[in-house]
């Protein structure tokens, strides 16, 4: 199993430069266009290869 500790995104969607500590559970929340999609995104990317074809399951 995989986990995600540490995110860094630069110049990732509608983040400059953003680095995001992962412990345990954590929920995203924030107003509309804050940048949640995005930092779920940049996520999904890391834990899958950058591969639309993920075979977790």
């Amino acid at each position: 199993m995989m986990e995600l500790r540490h995110l860094t995104m630069v110049n990732w969607h509608l983040f400059d430069v953003a680095d995001i500590d992962v412990r345990g559970h954590v929920g995203v929340l924030g107003e509309n266009r804050s940048g949640k999609s995005t930092i779920l995104d940049m996520a999904q990317v890391v834990l899958t290869g950058g591969s639309r074809r993920c075979s977790c399951a």
